[in-house]
């Protein structure tokens, strides 16, 4: 009486039960094994013991020749369920039918005329490991226990009544009242002194060197400058998407830009200034026809426009024509800088956030990240660790499968961007991964203060020279190149399970150079070249808004400052944005950057020396860039070695 005692059992399911002379059946739950059971064949009473009770003869009891192996307990009511009950009388026992049989429950005795009751009590009771762990933490910490078993204060009572009578769901969002204390609270006009401690503040992080070696090119500046057309044209060069902007040798025919529009009163034309190269065109036909999304229950809008850029005598690139989208009509008007300011910068704006779109899912996510993983799973499939190639790549790797596993779970949804990445894949050249090539391409080898040019050249050509001295070590000759199936697997993995648009094969030392130096180039400067600086020109949002709440305009007259401000996206929506782009820019605690090889996988001798002449060169163009940056507001600091990692990481 009173002592417990843990036994370990089995569940067994799908019970079912009937009685010996029944053909009615019971579905049990779930039932609980034992080795031993707590009771034996005298506890089962037979008709020889009802003679004592004249009341209970004549009720037939079933009787067969087994042990007991199946208790049912008050779990299940339906087997238990009086049918018919016999009352006691006179002290003595009773007995209920049910759907299995008669039971008699009472002082019954093994035989007639016995005066020692025998008496058996059973209590079983059912408890989880985790139960368990929570009653033995319980004992060991009993002022948990009790802390938990507390109950709310009158405070808590008050202001759960004010949150519950007041909370509302407005625009998509809850709000409710101040759960203060006292009504008709008279707060304090303290704007002033917030205000002087945000400067006090922003004084502190003025004088703070450490702060500005960070974010050389924090949002003050952007800012300060986001209006102006010459900070609009300078962030497609050296802004985190130089890769839209291209010389313009003619007008696209759906983009009817005449001279009137863009020299009036000037002796300048467009044919003529094209042909000394000095207008440039950003066309965004790829977002064409992208349906925006829905963000809390208000439709957002996206646009597919044309920009037309002209470099001016004082090396400028300014903007002088904007049409919203790709068809022209009398709704889709061209937009010009003699247009009023706020239809202007209307039309800035929808490019800035359609540069944007085009920029996160075409030459972030897909020409980096996703390109960096297809090396990745490519060069883990078919090359050895003791392969040269594993060895020279591998570093380049690190962490891109986590980071891409991460952004596909958090990041990418499966309505438009899936269809502008379809689209986008379909313009990946090989020759537009090849920064010389994507350079020569595009017409932009003479274009002025193109900084990601000039620094991406000087890092494309250090990387190609380590990487010639390393692979010419144990690649002798095309031949080698040619037989060695590793190698033309992996490169074959990466064009069909990738990108078509690449070679499928490499037949020379020459070719296989150039595709190892754009594959680290890929997975290192290009990618800092477009992720580091994101929340420099992104965490202002004016300057490039995640998302457009308004449409574009139609007509030209029409816009206003309320015009604008109902058409940037709401706050929760830019503090989200702002959140995801400083967490993509910020650099990680344990970063590896260009250079560095912690894990030395090489042993001869000439692959060492090579990858010390590499660092090197890279510490030397670090202080050529720093050099510049000195005299450049803002710097362009993105393609400096120290601060360019090995990996798509981030």
């Amino acid at each position: 009486m009173g002592q417990e005692k843990l036994v370990g059992c089995h569940i067994v399911s799908g019970l079912e039960v009937a009685g010996l002379e029944s053909d009615l059946y019971c579905d049990l739950p779930d039932v609980f094994t034992q080795k031993m059971m707590p009771v034996c064949r005298s506890n089962i009473p037979r008709e020889q013991d009802l003679v004592r009770w004249p009341y209970l003869r004549g009720l037939h009891l079933p009787e067969i020749d087994a042990d007991i192996e199946l208790l049912i307990g008050l779990n299940a009511p339906r087997a238990l369920e009086p049918i018919k009950v016999i009352p006691s009388k006179d002290g003595g026992p009773y007995a209920v039918q049910t759907m299995l049989s008669w039971t008699v429950n009472g002082p019954i005795c093994g035989e007639a005329g016995s005066e020692e009751p025998s008496i058996t009590a059973n209590c079983i009771s059912v408890v989880k490991l985790d139960e368990l762990w929570k009653q033995q933490f319980q004992l060991d910490f009993p002022e948990c226990s009790h802390e938990e078993q507390l109950s709310p204060s009158r405070e808590d009572r008050q202001f759960m009544e004010m949150v519950n009578s007041s909370i509302k769901l407005m625009d998509g969002h809850y709000t409710i009242n101040l759960p203060l204390k006292k009504r008709n609270v008279c707060m304090p006009d303290n704007r002033k002194l917030v205000e002087q401690r945000a400067l006090s503040l922003k004084r502190k992080f003025v004088k703070d060197a450490s702060f500005h070696a960070v974010r050389p090119c924090f949002p003050d500046y952007v800012h300060d400058h986001w209006k102006e057309d010459s900070f609009f044209g300078y962030q497609f060069l050296n802004g985190v998407n130089p890769m839209v902007i291209r010389r313009c040798p003619a007008l696209p025919q759906n983009f009817p830009v005449t001279d009137e529009m863009v020299f009036k009163g000037s002796k300048q034309r467009l044919k003529y200034e094209m042909k000394k190269g000095n207008i440039f065109l950003c066309d965004y036909k790829i977002l064409d026809g992208v349906k925006a999304n829905i963000i809390n229950g208000k439709q957002q809008y996206l646009v597919a426009p044309l920009v037309l850029l002209h470099k001016t005598p004082d090396d400028k690139l300014m903007p002088i024509a904007i049409q919203l989208k790709q068809t022209p009509a009398e709704d889709n008007p061209i937009f010009l800088p003699t247009d009023s300011e706020w239809d202007w910068l209307l039309a800035k704006t929808f490019v800035r956030n359609a540069d944007l779109n085009l920029h996160q899912l075409s030459f972030h996510l897909l020409r980096t990240h996703l390109l960096a993983e297809v090396f990745t799973v490519a060069l883990l499939r078919h090359l050895p660790m003791m392969h040269p190639l594993y060895k020279l790549l591998m570093p380049h790797t690190r962490y891109t499968l986590m980071i891409n596993f991460l952004a596909r779970k958090l990041l990418i949804s499966d309505t438009g961007m899936l269809t502008i990445l379809r689209e986008a894949l379909s313009s990946v050249t090989y020759r537009s991964l090849c920064l010389p090539d994507d350079i020569s391409d595009r017409g932009l080898e003479d274009v002025p203060n193109f900084y990601y040019r000039d620094d991406g050249l000087k890092l494309w050509n250090i990387i190609y020279r380590f990487v010639k001295g390393t692979l010419s070590f144990y690649y002798k000759d095309d031949k080698m190149v040619q037989d060695d199936q590793a190698l033309q697997e992996w490169i074959y993995a990466i064009y069909s399970n990738g990108f078509t648009n690449i070679p499928m094969r490499l037949n020379t030392v020459k070719e296989l150079l150039k595709f190892v130096t754009m594959v680290i180039f890929t997975c290192s400067a290009q990618h800092s070249a477009v992720n580091s600086g994101q929340y420099d020109f992104i965490g202002w949002m004016p300057n490039t808004p995640v998302s457009l709440e308004g449409p574009p305009p139609s007509r030209k007259g029409e816009a206003t400052e309320a015009t604008m401000l109902d058409t940037l996206p709401s706050i929760d929506v830019t503090v989200h944005g702002m959140a995801t782009v400083w967490l993509l820019s910020k650099q990680s605690s344990d970063s590896e950057y260009l250079g560095n090889y912690p894990e030395q996988r090489f042993t001869d001798k000439v692959p060492l020396e090579k990858i010390k002449t590499f660092k090197q060169q890279l510490k030397k163009l670090h202080k050529q860039i720093k050099k510049r940056n000195k005299h450049l507001k803002p710097p362009y600091t993105y393609l400096d070695p120290k601060v360019v990692e090995n990996s798509v990481s981030l």
